[in-house]
C-alpha cells in the first residue's frame, strides 16, 4: 500500500478523457498538446480550490506552527484553530514561554476535536509535564517563572508539528485463477477516521493474455460496511492471475470534479484559439479560383469552445459554493 497524491488521481490523461473528449488537442503542426500544459493546468486548479476553500489535498507535514496563548483559554481547554486542514494528526506539541527551553506535552493530553476545522483541545491525562502544572485540576497552566495570569496573552506559547490532508492510497491486487466469480477479494484500508471513502479500479492484467481489443473484467466494490472492504471480478482469468490496480481516497469527488473544471479552462481555450486564430470569426482561402470558406463561433471576447468553457464555469460555480460551505469556515476564536 502506497499512499499516493493528487496529481496522481487527477491526471492529463483523466482530463482528457473526460472535460476535454471530442476536442481536437493538436498543434497546427498536427502535434499533440505537451503532457506540460495538462500538467500545469491541473497544478493551478488545485491551488486554486485550496486557496478557496482554505485547505491543503495532498498529505503535508507542517515542522513548525506558533499559537499564542490567550488569557481566555485557559478556562476553555486551550482551543486552538490549526493553518491547514483537515488535520490528519499532531505530531508533537511543545509550551515555552519566551526563550525558556520548550516543555512537551504529553500526546495523551491532545484532542483532535473536529479534523474538517483543524481544531484541537487540550484536556489533561494523569502524565506530567515537568516544571509545569495543572492548578487545582482546571485547565489552567501555570508558568512557574512569572505566572503568565496577570498577562492576557503569551506570545507564540504553542508549538505544533502536525500532519494534515486528505488520505489516498494505491495498491495492486492479484485475484488467483482459482478464486470464484463474485467472491470477496479484501482490500487494505488505512485508518480513513469519519471520511467517505471513493474507489477507482484499472485492470493491469486481464489473466487472457491482454489481447488488443478484448472486454476486460469488470470489478466492482463487493462489500462496504463502513470497516470490510473488498472487491469482486465478474470473470475468472483464463491463462492467469488478473492484476488489478485499486486507488481509494478520502477527497470528495465534487473537489476533484472542481479541479478538472478549473484544469479544462487552460486547454479549451488554447485548443479554440487555435481553430482560426483568436479573434478571427471566419476565414477565407482561394487559390486559382478554388475557394474555401470556414466560419467559427471565435469572436474578441469569446474562442472556439467559449460555449463549453461557460458551461464549465457555472458548473464549477455551483459546485464550489457547496463546497465552501463545508469546508470554509470563520477562524474560531480564543476560547471557543
Amino acid at each position: 500500500m502506497a499512499e499516493i497524491q493528487i496529481e496522481d488521481i487527477i491526471t492529463p490523461q483523466l482530463l482528457k478523457d473526460t472535460l476535454l473528449a471530442g476536442i481536437d488537442l493538436t498543434l497546427d503542426n498536427g502535434d499533440p498538446f505537451p503532457d506540460d500544459l495538462f500538467e500545469e493546468a491541473i497544478r493551478g486548479a488545485i491551488s486554486t480550490v485550496e486557496d478557496a476553500l482554505q485547505i491543503t489535498i495532498s498529505k503535508r507535514t507542517i515542522l513548525s506552527e506558533r499559537h499564542d496563548l490567550s488569557n481566555d483559554q485557559r478556562n476553555a481547554w486551550y482551543g486552538q484553530q490549526l493553518d491547514y486542514r483537515p488535520l490528519r494528526s499532531v505530531d508533537s506539541l511543545q509550551i515555552s514561554y519566551g526563550n525558556y527551553s520548550p516543555v512537551d506535552i504529553p500526546d495523551a493530553w491532545i484532542n483532535i476535536t473536529s479534523p474538517r476545522f483543524g481544531s484541537v483541545s487540550l484536556i489533561p491525562t494523569a502524565e506530567s509535564i515537568g516544571t509545569f502544572r495543572f492548578n487545582n485540576v482546571l485547565p489552567l497552566l501555570i508558568d512557574p517563572i512569572s505566572n503568565y495570569g496577570q498577562y492576557n496573552r503569551v506570545p507564540a506559547y504553542f508549538n505544533y508539528k502536525y500532519t494534515a490532508g486528505f488520505q489516498a492510497y494505491r495498491e495492486t491486487i492479484a485475484i488467483q485463477q482459482n478464486q470464484l466469480v463474485g467472491a470477496d477479494i479484501p482490500i487494505k484500508i488505512t485508518d480513513p477516521g469519519d471520511d467517505k471513502i471513493s474507489f477507482r479500479f484499472k485492470v493491469l492484467d486481464d489473466g487472457n493474455g491482454n489481447i488488443a481489443g478484448a472486454t476486460l473484467p469488470r470489478i466492482t466494490l463487493n462489500s462496504n460496511d463502513g470497516e470490510n472492504y473488498s472487491i469482486k471480478t465478474d470473470t475468472a482469468g483464463a491463462q492467469g492471475r488478473i492484476l488489478v490496480e485499486v486507488t481509494y481516497y478520502t477527497i470528495p469527488d465534487s473537489m476533484i470534479k472542481v479541479i478538472l473544471y478549473i484544469a479544462a479552462a487552460l486547454p479549451l481555450d488554447t485548443a479554440g484559439d487555435l481553430i482560426v486564430g483568436a479573434g478571427i470569426a471566419n476565414f477565407n482561402l482561394e487559390v486559382d479560383g478554388l475557394q474555401q470558406r470556414i466560419d467559427t463561433t471565435s469572436s474578441a471576447t469569446n474562442s472556439g469552445y467559449g460555449a463549453r468553457i461557460l458551461s464549465y464555469k457555472r458548473q464549477m460555480e455551483a459546485t464550489m459554493k457547496r463546497l465552501k460551505s463545508i469546508y470554509k469556515q470563520p477562524k474560531i476564536a480564543a476560547g471557543f
